[in-house]
C-alpha cells in the first residue's frame, strides 16, 4: 500500500488513517523515523522494560514452583553474582500441604500458585482423599462433581 502525504509546516505529516488503525498508531503516539537508502521509514515505537539482573533474580526466586525449579533458580541467581539469601522473594508453596507423588506436585504448586480455585482430576489413586475438600482455599474434585456443581 502506497499513499502519498504532504509534509506540513515543522516536518509534520499525517499518515493515512488505514496506516494509523493497522499499526495502533494513534494521537500521541510514538514513532521512530530511520534513514534508509531510499527514504524515510516511520514505524510505531514500542516500549520494552529492561531488567536489572537484581530484578531477573526476583522473578526467578519467587516464580519457582516447586522445590526442584527452586533450587533451579537459586543457581541462576547465583550465575548473576547475586545472593539469593539478599533478594526479596516469596519461596514456592510446595504441595506439601497434601501428599501426593512427586510427579503431581508441580501441577498442584502451579494451580496454588495461579490462586486456582478449582483444582479438578480424574486421577482418583493420588487426589481421591482429597476430592471434596479445599487446599489453600482450592477446591479439589472430579470432574463429574466440578460440571454438577455448576448446573444446581
Amino acid at each position: 500500500m502506497m499513499d502519498a502525504c504532504k509534509v506540513g509546516k515543522r516536518g509534520t505529516v499525517t499518515i493515512p488513517a488505514q496506516l494509523r488503525r493497522r499499526y495502533g498508531i494513534d494521537e500521541g503516539s510514538l514513532v521512530i523515523t530511520e534513514a534508509h537508502d531510499d527514504g524515510v521509514l516511520i514505524r510505531p515505537a514500542f516500549s520494552v522494560e529492561i531488567y536489572t539482573d537484581e530484578r531477573k533474580a526476583e522473578f526467578l526466586l519467587s516464580n519457582a514452583v516447586d522445590e526442584q525449579d527452586y533450587a533451579w533458580a537459586v543457581g541462576e541467581v547465583r550465575k548473576l553474582g547475586i545472593d539469593p539469601n539478599a533478594v526479596p522473594h516469596r519461596r514456592p508453596s510446595v504441595a506439601g500441604c497434601i501428599d501426593v507423588p512427586t510427579k503431581d506436585r508441580p501441577v498442584i504448586s502451579a494451580a496454588l500458585k495461579a490462586k486456582a480455585t478449582h483444582f479438578i482430576t480424574g486421577d482418583e489413586r493420588d487426589f481421591g482423599p482429597y476430592f471434596g475438600s479445599a487446599v489453600a482455599g482450592m477446591m479439589i474434585g472430579r470432574p463429574s462433581d466440578y460440571v454438577a456443581s455448576l448446573s444446581g
